[in-house]
């Protein structure tokens, strides 16, 4: 015999109108894939000076035809086309973003954050139907790595309901790409939901080998407009200290300019306002925007100091040749 309980949820079914709610997710993730690579593709990557980002993303066949088949993670311009492990593209399983139900009226009926916890607290299932981690390779294993990020709709559905909407009817499926949970999978009620709303923007991308166990450095690869100024530079024969014998280039006396213990850093900080100069990065730390920054150069005397060089987006030049730095920081205002 049924319950009262369930004897309100048939009345309350009975005098539902159908109707069409919208299911989204956003506003942030992203794609990932990878997979293994054999060592003969890198070492032939390795050998040629090819840039992995170049290639990803160059669709000329006829540029890279020296690059023979059975040495091609991918076909040029196509990462996402290699064999990968694992590739998935949706909402990030976190905080950060949002599932929100609208009626026909594009009124808001449910909304929740995509943390875990707080889903489970709503009565919605989380899932793990897939799982890859790159460390449960044998050390030594080479791997190729592409992503992207992406901010905007990364799903949406209809929901096409016969009785009234029940948010414990939702069961969302992800990914776990190396650590990074993609919610690319969505269920209501049983039924598998199709993402027929994916409109985002593109943040960041990034593609490149990985070597497990850090066994070796990586090779990160050269740019082909770079590859001459590269050339260049080893070949450069940078200025000797002056024949005196002495730091000093020219032969004038010692002064602020030539000492030791002069800082140039600590000096050009007592004249610039500070909201007109970012903070000191470390040449490890790559600047988001291409142009012109204050740079701490890496070269010998009297080559380095302080100075300014472009950032490509690849790599730093100082007047128009490829230079190796310390440190840098973004200028907020023209110095003139």
């Amino acid at each position: 015999m049924a319950t009262k309980k369930q004897k309100q949820e048939l009345i309350d079914t009975l005098k539902w109108t159908p109707r069409t709610y919208n299911l989204q997710l956003g506003a942030y993730g992203g794609e990932v894939y990878f997979g293994k690579v054999d060592r003969k593709i890198y070492d032939f990557f390795k050998q040629h000076k090819i840039d992995l980002e170049e290639y990803a993303s160059d669709w000329d066949d006829d540029k890279w035809e020296f690059v023979p088949d059975d040495l091609r993670p991918f076909p040029p311009g196509a990462p996402y086309d290699g064999h990968n492990a694992i590739q998935c593209s949706g909402a990030t399983l976190d905080s950060a973003n949002c599932l929100t139900i609208y009626d026909e009226n594009n009124n808001t009926v449910f909304e929740c954050s995509l943390d875990p916890e707080e889903l489970e607290k709503h009565g919605i299932e989380v899932h793990c139907w897939e799982s890859e981690y790159i460390n449960d390779y044998e050390d030594g294993t080479v791997v190729f790595w592409g992503g992207q990020g992406e901010k905007g709709l990364l799903f949406g559905a209809d929901l096409e309901l016969k009785q009234p909407f029940d948010p414990k009817k939702i069961k969302l499926n992800y990914s776990d790409a190396d650590g990074w949970y993609i919610v690319n999978g969505i269920e209501y009620d049983g039924e598998d939901l199709e993402n027929n709303d994916y409109s985002t923007t593109g943040k960041w991308g990034e593609n490149k080998w990985i070597i497990v166990g850090d066994t070796e450095e990586v090779y990160e690869g050269v740019h082909s407009d770079d590859k001459e100024d590269e050339d260049a530079e080893d070949q450069l024969e940078w200025p000797k200290p002056h024949e005196t014998g002495t730091d000093n280039p020219i032969d004038f006396p010692d002064s602020a300019c030539t000492s030791e213990t002069w800082d140039p850093v600590a000096e050009l900080d007592k004249i610039i306002a500070p909201f007109q100069v970012t903070d000191w990065f470390d040449k490890d730390i790559k600047p988001v925007r291409k142009g012109e920054y204050e740079v701490m150069i890496d070269a010998p005397w009297p080559n380095s100091g302080m100075g300014r060089a472009d950032w490509t987006g690849r790599g730093w030049k100082h007047n128009g040749t490829k230079v190796k730095i310390h440190q840098w920081r973004g200028i907020t205002e023209d110095l003139g």
